[in-house]
């Protein structure tokens, strides 16, 4: 699935929220 830029930013982000926002949607892309 294509990431939208947006939240390919937002999922880059060095901050906690960041990190958190990348791992549920790579585990909701993985399911």
């Amino acid at each position: 699935a294509a990431i939208p830029a947006p939240l390919k930013f937002m999922a880059t982000k060095t901050t906690t929220r960041g990190k958190i926002v990348k791992n549920r949607f790579s585990f909701i892309v993985t399911q």
